[in-house]
């Protein structure tokens, strides 16, 4: 049995989407595991993932929650009240941040509402000046840990990543690192490509120009497998 991962935007959830859940779903039938991994909450991932996906597991939130196919949560990190205080308020004194946000499981808080937080996001205008403001207030934070995307910030526990996620499943299913395949495109995927020796999903701008496992599109390397 293997265990297949794969990121959603930008590596499953492309043009050739149709394709790819094709492959995903003849892989499944063969015996194997399907994990979607994700920076999207439940809900919103559900907006756009087809009920024809076949999955075992979802990882959301970058690592911070894990559900099984029912939907039920298996893993939750939070993050402390401190550290969620300090980092609102520091963005909220920023005005290129505008929309800030507490995370609980699937449910999409207000800022000051941050007891039991798994993750805080926050969208912004000015990539730049946001990136070296952001910085900061990690170094502050060391528990803490993100990274910007094109339109979010996106913060959770430094304990959670895609990548410790992934360990935790295969644990749960007495996997081996070698029994487990991982597709990404983007800078939170970076760690379980690097751990893993997966497939980068090759976009315009290549921000991922550290591997050598490049490839158009997921559908083509399962459809081998």
């Amino acid at each position: 049995m293997k265990l297949l991962v794969t990121d959603f935007d930008g590596t499953l959830y492309t043009d050739d989407y149709n394709k790819n859940i094709e492959a995903l779903n003849k892989f499944k039938q063969k015996g194997n595991k399907i994990v979607i991994a994700t920076g999207r909450y439940l809900s919103f991932l559900k907006e756009d993932l087809d009920k024809r996906v076949d999955y075992d597991y979802l990882i959301c939130t970058d690592g911070s929650i894990i559900y099984d196919n029912n939907d039920n949560v298996i893993y939750k990190e939070l993050l402390d009240k401190e550290s969620c205080e300090y980092v609102i308020n520091q963005l909220r004194k920023l005005e290129e941040v505008n929309n800030i946000y507490c995370l609980n499981g699937d449910k999409l808080l207000d800022y000051d509402e941050y007891d039991n937080t798994n993750a805080i996001i926050a969208s912004f205008e000015d990539r730049k000046v946001v990136e070296e403001y952001f910085e900061n207030i990690l170094k502050e934070v060391p528990s803490l840990h993100g990274y910007i995307s094109t339109k979010w910030i996106n913060i959770t526990s430094k304990k959670v990543s895609k990548k410790t996620a992934i360990d935790i499943i295969t644990s749960r299913l007495k996997l081996s690192k070698n029994d487990v395949i991982v597709f990404g495109d983007n800078i939170n995927d970076i760690d379980m490509i690097n751990y893993y020796d997966g497939y980068i999903v090759i976009k315009e701008h290549d921000i991922l120009d550290v591997h050598n496992n490049k490839i158009n599109s997921i559908y083509e390397i399962i459809d081998k497998l």
